[in-house]
């Protein structure tokens, strides 16, 4: 009896240990306009206070209108899709493309290019959804995008 407790409670741990690391971010992914462009002018919002603009409600307007702009023109046109197979992310916007590799114990993705950084973006499954985070500058809030499976 002892051991076969033993064997199921192996058997259960490494088929709850599988789907929670292995294969959860597998898919092509879309991005959640309505989700990410919300998300986005919270993170502008937030970085705007953190640079302490003038509190005016002319130069708010005025910046409130830029970072919608901003954000608008990345979600809706230029967000990569991203297609995740193995641990290796391939982003694609316009006619370039990104590899990356997800580490998926820590939620953490590395890019390998030219221009890549020492940062970590993060990427999380969060019911359903891909969240994709942008490594953030220091003492500002990080960017992430919502994507859905495509």
């Amino acid at each position: 009896m002892r051991q076969k407790y033993s064997k199921f409670l192996l058997l259960s741990i490494l088929t709850f240990s599988m789907s929670a690391c292995g294969g959860s971010f597998d898919g092509q992914w879309q991005i959640n306009e309505e989700i990410s462009m919300a998300d986005c002018m919270d993170w502008a919002k937030s970085n705007a206070q953190n640079d302490d603009q003038e509190s005016n409600a002319m130069m708010a307007k005025m910046m409130e209108g830029l970072s919608n702009k901003i954000c608008e023109g990345f979600v809706k046109k230029m967000a990569p899709q991203i297609n995740i197979k193995n641990n290796k992310m391939t982003l694609k916007a316009f006619e370039n493309e990104a590899e990356c590799t997800v580490y998926p114990k820590t939620n953490i993705f590395k890019c390998d290019t030219e221009k890549s950084t020492d940062k970590d973006g993060t990427i999380n499954v969060i019911d359903g959804q891909l969240v994709w985070g942008l490594p953030p500058e220091p003492e500002k809030m990080s960017m992430k995008f919502t994507y859905d499976k495509g």
